[in-house]
This record gives structure tokens, sequence and C-alpha cells, in this order.
């Protein structure tokens, strides 16, 4: 992380960690060390609504399939906001009465970090998502919440520092610096490359085979398609270096984040985005030619392991990362490069149909078959792009908010996720620092109860997490 992007991140969390802190919320309740891990766990009903009141004896925790036992146990009741909450279960003890380890109530402070992705999310999701998170904050207060308002793109921007007045959130969000931030996506840029490489591919396809059933035997097609090829490789190392910047700002704030005490959660607003940055101009690439192996080849980078880092501190150090797709309901279709796209016939380019409808009657490649085949593999991307959003929300027992058009609910449940939560520490009877990931089941003796949590941990010591 550079000097000047650690400095911002001091300064955006400052507020919050110069608060004193409560005694009974010291650091060591959210950290892990390698001698126990602590494990946040939320439990509602089918509606959704908090279950309370539950003690040690009610949950079960197990690391790879191995029972392990609860040696603390802490009730986390954070300032409702106004959430109602269901009664406290039946049929268990008052907290000083409850089998096994001690029961400790605390009222943690509450950090929110609103951040938007300013690199990935079109022009309108990005409107609308500034819309629904302004009403989503209405008149919210708790006593203690912090807010922060930041963006993570090309670079990252603190827009609001921490503070407990959700009035100046909203004053930032119609700021010039908020409203510009779309400035700053590759949406548009990625949308002129798509239509470029369909305008390519067209005119490719009007004179060398294409389809399922095309051959590689002509040596001047072999050639173009290596050209293609070379510059698709190109585009998708530009767009690769833009989100190796981005995750790396992702890292950044989760790490500074981590060096706060108090229960820290992270609402992150976007339109999703490939681990393989290029994956969409091969897609449409490969449509035209299915079987060739040009266009198979996945692009030069994977930011798989820049996103596991992120995954692996927020696990580690109990940051809940809440992820909400900005896209909403939508038919893969009408994205960029989807089949209603309108750069489909670009003024001014060879256009699809032109092309189509004069080639012979006999071709695999006639209209119907391009465009399915166009439609099938844009789908198969605009699904994927949602993998990361849903990997950050699962790794960190957060809740990965898509497919639904009210973004202001999504949000306003985002913002009042973890009101009360339960947080089992264990000694780990594994107690191998190997870097291996350890898989963690939480279950509950509460009827219906739907229970949430941490997936697991890397096993690495605390001075692999700064």
């Amino acid at each position: 992380m550079s000097w000047s992007l650690a400095v911002l991140l001091t300064l955006a969390f400052t507020a919050f960690a110069q608060q004193p802190a409560s005694n009974s919320t010291a650091g060591a309740t959210f950290r892990l060390n390698v001698r126990q891990v602590l494990v946040p766990v939320v439990v509602t009903d089918k509606k959704g609504h908090s279950v309370t009141g539950l003690g040690p004896s009610d949950f079960q925790i197990a690391e790879d399939g191995v029972p392990q036992e609860i040696v603390a146990f802490t009730r986390e009741i954070a300032p409702s906001a106004g959430e109602p909450h269901v009664a406290a279960a039946s049929g268990h003890a008052a907290p000083d009465s409850t089998p096994g380890p001690a029961v400790t109530t605390v009222a943690p402070r509450q950090m929110w970090v609103i951040c938007f992705d300013a690199l990935h999310t079109s022009f309108a999701d990005f409107t609308r998502a500034r819309d629904a998170i302004e009403k989503a904050l209405g008149s919210r207060s708790g006593a203690g919440d912090q807010y922060v308002l930041l963006s993570i793109g090309r670079q990252l921007r603190v827009l609001q520092p921490a503070t407990s007045d959700v009035s100046l959130i909203r004053a930032k969000l119609n700021s010039k610096a908020f409203t510009g931030l779309p400035l700053e996506s590759n949406s548009q840029q990625l949308t002129a490359a798509v239509a470029d490489v369909k305008r390519r591919m067209d005119l490719y396809c009007s004179s060398c085979p294409c389809g399922r059933d095309a051959g590689n035997q002509r040596s001047t097609c072999d050639l173009e398609r290596q050209r293609i090829k070379q510059e698709l490789d190109a585009r998708s190392e530009q767009f690769g270096m833009y989100d190796t910047a981005f995750f790396a700002q992702l890292r950044s704030v989760i790490a500074e984040f981590a060096k706060l005490d108090g229960h820290r959660s992270l609402v992150l607003i976007s339109d999703g985005f490939t681990l393989m940055p290029g994956r969409e101009l091969f897609a449409v690439a490969g449509a035209y030619l299915p079987n060739s192996p040009y266009f198979k080849v996945n692009p030069p980078r994977n930011m798989q392991s820049a996103l596991d880092e992120s995954l692996k501190i927020a696990a580690a150090e109990n940051i809940v990362v809440n992820t909400i797709d900005a896209r909403g309901s939508y038919s893969p279709s009408a994205r960029p490069g989807g089949l209603l796209d309108a750069s489909n016939a670009a003024p001014g380019s060879t256009g699809r149909q032109e092309v189509l409808a004069n080639r012979r009657a006999g071709d695999a490649m006639r209209g119907g078959s391009l465009l399915q085949e166009i439609d099938s593999k844009w789908s198969s991307v605009e699904f994927d792009n949602g993998s990361a959003l849903s990997q950050l929300a699962k790794a960190s027992g957060g809740l990965y908010f898509h497919d639904n058009n009210d973004l202001q609910k999504s949000l306003r449940e985002g913002l009042s996720d973890t009101r009360e939560t339960y947080v089992l520490a264990y000694v780990p009877k594994n107690a191998a620092q190997d870097g291996k990931f350890r898989q963690i089941t939480v279950t509950v003796d509460a009827g219906n109860a739907v229970v949430r949590a941490k997936p697991g941990y890397w096993a690495d010591s605390p001075s692999d997490h700064p």
C-alpha cells in the first residue's frame, strides 16, 4: 500500500479510532491469533428477524469436521436504530445460568464503510444506487455508529471520513466529487471495445469461415485470427492494469479497517466484475468461432489471487462484507455485448445483419445461430461477473444482494445486518499454522433458525495479516 493511500485511509477512520472503546469490547474480541479462533454468528428466523437470547449450549461448532469446544461466548447487541427484533428465544436460561462458558453481553461500537465501485459500475446503475443509498440512510441513527463514504476504482477517494452525522453522507452523495465518479468507470470503454470486436469479427466472417464447423485450413484466415487474438490480449492487459489497482485498493481498505476495534461492516456497491480482465472480449470473439483455440485461451491475467488477499483478511479479522449488485434484475441480452445491445448494429460499420444477410443460405452462421451464440456466452459472462461479489460476502459471513430491483431495500438491509451477533471462541484442536484453509461449520438448536457465519479461515500467523 502506498504512503498516500495509507494516509487517506488513516484519515478516513480517525474519528472512529479516537473514540474511547467500551471496557467490554477489547480488541481481542475481534482478533484471530494462534490460539483462539473467533466466529461471529448471526441467527435469524425464516423471515430474517434476529433470534435473541441464545446461549453457548445452543451452538455446536466444528473445524474441518472435528467438533470444537466453545471457550468464550459474547452477545453483541448494537443499538436498534428502529429495526424490530423478535422476542427472545423461549426455553433458554438467563445469561448467568446458561451452561458452558460465561456469557458476556456488550454493545459494541459500529462502523459502516459504504464503498462504491467506480471502476465497473455503469452511469445508469451508479445513479440508481446513489439515489437508493440516500433514501436508505434517511434519518438513520444509532448510538456510537459511524459511517465512512469512499470509492475505489482508478484511484481511492475518501469522500466522507468517519462521522455519526448521516446528513453529511447524504450531502456528499450529491457533491461534484461523488457525481463525477462515473467518469472513472471502464463501463463505456468496455462497451466500445466489445462493439469493436463485433465489427472486427463481422468483417472476418465476411471472407473467412465462421461457426462451429469452421476449419483452420486457410493460411490468410489463420494470420488474421492471430492478429485479432493479439489485439484482444493487448486490450485485456489494459483492463487488467486498472483491475490490479482496484483490488489493491480493496485490500488496503479492508486491511486498514481491520486495525480498528468494534463491529466493522463494509457495504460494497458494484455492477460486478470478472476476475479475468478482457474475458468479455474473448466471449464475443468466441461466439463467431466457438471451436477455435484462439479464443478459448483465458485472458492473460487472473485476479483470483488478488481477491483472495482481501478474503483472507476479512475472514481473519471478522470484517463483514455485504455486497450489492447494482444491476438489479436484468436480462443479460440487454447488457453491453448482449443480443439486444444497441452496439450490435453500430453506425458507420459493416453491420452484422448486413454481413449475415449476404452470406450463402446454407452457412452455419446465419443470423439466428450467431446471435444465439453471442447471447449464450454473454449470459455466462454476466453471471460470472457477480461471482467475486458473492465470494466477498460468503467468505466474511456477509450477505450478497442481487437480482433485485429494490436497491433501497437491499441497502437498508445491508446497513442493518448483524445488529445482534453471537461471537463464539474456540481453541483449534489443529494448531498447525500452515496457511491452509480451515472449514468452519456452525449449527444451532433453535427450531428452523437460519445460521450465518464465515465458512472458515486460512491458518496463517497473525503477522500475515497487517
